[in-house]
């Protein structure tokens, strides 16, 4: 893959390059200061008079913990214009990780905390707790589904790093997961 745009990050679907969603105006998302416990609801629109649906960046992760690179690379994605939106999702539990022995539910507080004191209210990064309440973590391509079918109204690209790329192929459902879905690659 080759770098097209002036972002930082890529997005592709299909091994094909997209270039990054148009500059939009910021929205604000009515929540003040509070924890950030649900993305907004309202219209997918961006605000910015094209029609556009929003465009959300979908940054999966185990997040123990949640560190600054994490942060930045939200906050990134948004001011590149890659995305009008970051929903950090902490996964569930993982059989399959050993190492990771901190509770869904504390990484999932330690992710509002960290977003909560670093970006304004406004600032159009949710945390998503769709994974935690599960007995172990959803797939990669199920979370996508089930969240393009609670949120029709956005565009939903997955963030995924480029030393997992790929290894995508092989994930449960990876193939219908790169046929459906639109990817930013991190560098």
């Amino acid at each position: 893959l080759t770098h097209r745009t002036a972002c930082p990050y890529r997005g592709t679907k299909n091994k094909n390059l997209m270039p990054p969603a148009p500059a939009s105006a910021a929205s604000s998302s009515g929540m003040g200061e509070q924890l950030r416990v649900q993305p907004p609801t309202s219209a997918g629109m961006d605000g910015s008079g094209t029609g556009r649906r929003r465009r959300v960046a979908i940054f999966g992760g185990s997040f123990d913990p949640i560190t600054n690179a994490h942060l930045n690379c939200c906050a990134e994605l948004i001011h590149c214009k890659c995305a009008d939106e970051a929903w950090p999702v902490p996964c569930g539990p993982r059989p399959d990780k050993p190492s990771l022995k901190t509770p869904a539910m504390h990484r999932l507080l330690m992710c509002h905390l960290a977003v909560s004191t670093t970006f304004s209210g406004t600032f159009p990064l949710f945390v998503i707790d769709i994974e935690v309440h599960q007995p172990r973590a959803i797939p990669t391509y199920d979370l996508m589904a089930r969240l393009r079918k609670e949120h029709p109204d956005v565009e939903l690209v997955f963030v995924i790093g480029s030393d997992l790329l790929r290894s995508l192929p092989s994930w449960e459902n990876g193939a219908r997961l790169m046929e459906e879905f639109h990817f930013i690659v991190m560098e």
